[in-house]
Order: C-alpha cells, then structure tokens, then sequence
C-alpha cells in the first residue's frame, strides 16, 4: 500500500513540475478582446438574440478561468470558449514547444 502512495505521490509531483505557470484571467480576457474587437463575425455570431447565452457561456468560462493556472488547462478552456463562435476561422494552436521569447517577438507588434 505504501509503494502505490509513494507511486501517486511522485506522479502527481512530476506532473505538476513539467506544468507551467498561466495568468489564465488575464489570457481569457486577451483572446475576448481581441475577438470581440478583431473578429470580423462577431457581430453576425453575437446577436441580440443570442446575447444572453453568450454572456452566460462566458461568465461560465471566466469562472473557470479564475480558478486554473496550468498552461495546458488554460489553453484547453481557450480552445473551448471559441468553440462557440462555431467558424473554422478561429483557430488556437499551441506551440510550447517554442521559447517564450520567440513567441513573444511574434506578435511583439500587436496591439495591447
């Protein structure tokens, strides 16, 4: 019993380890500005008809946001909020396989 403990023990701590850390908030409500602002559909896929559930499905997932700080878990609440808009033009990828820096210089002149 102790060997299967010490097991999950190592596991969840190796887990955690390769995880980084994601101001998650703070990156949700990135990707909604720039949707809001920059998304051409916008306002043919957020009607006043539908207003309501929009804002309700993201209140959803601005809870759910506050509550993770794990890359992986954040980028996976990102690709699902924009399921909503159901348009192949959004798209999310991810490429933590490149240093921050590079990703950083990529969109160093965008908009903030």
């Amino acid at each position: 019993m102790k060997t299967y403990i010490i097991v999950l023990l190592v596991s969840i701590i190796s887990i955690n380890s390769n995880a980084q850390y994601c101001d998650c908030p703070k990156q949700f409500d990135f990707l909604k500005n720039k949707i809001t602002i920059n998304y051409s559909g916008y306002k043919d896929k957020v009607t006043p008809k539908n207003q309501k559930e929009y804002e309700d499905f993201t209140t959803r997932y601005t809870n759910l946001t506050e509550n993770t700080t794990m890359d992986s878990t954040c980028f996976r609440l990102l690709d699902e909020w924009t399921e909503w808009f159901k348009d192949g033009h959004i798209q999310m990828a991810n490429n933590s396989n490149l240093p921050p820096e590079e990703v950083r210089s990529n969109f160093a002149d965008w908009e903030k």
